[in-house]
């Protein structure tokens, strides 16, 4: 029997306008596994340490979502971080700091709370 790591016992994914094979994807990315579909079903398994599955490759860093024409669906871009260069990842992860900073900010009014500190 297959032992997962214990963060991948349980996972939680909410996606809109997405094909389960992208849902798969994004699962394989962020977990390490591989997944093989099947006419009866889909396989998935521990991906190997070699870059040649595409699911063992890195997180995926960007999505990009084109609407239809009549805007019933859209399409989904999704890009890996190896897929853009470093000025880019750079950038993204000081607008994720600052998004967070904020975000302490407003759910945490209080510095003791936000620095980990106790509330007397």
């Amino acid at each position: 029997m297959l032992k997962l790591p214990s963060s991948a016992q349980s996972y939680s994914l909410s996606i809109q306008s997405s094909s389960v094979r992208q849902a798969l994807e994004l699962i394989a990315a962020d977990v390490g596994l591989t997944y093989d579909v099947h006419d009866d079903g889909v396989a998935i398994k521990v991906a190997e340490t070699s870059q040649s599955s595409p699911s063992s490759r890195g997180p995926y860093a960007v999505k990009i979502s084109i609407p239809s024409k009549d805007n019933t669906f859209s399409y989904d871009l999704l890009i890996r971080e190896d897929e853009l260069p470093p000025e880019f990842m750079e950038h993204s992860h000081e607008i994720k700091e600052r998004a967070i900073k904020s975000l302490m900010e407003e759910l945490a009014p209080d510095p003791k709370i936000r620095s980990g500190g106790e509330k007397k």
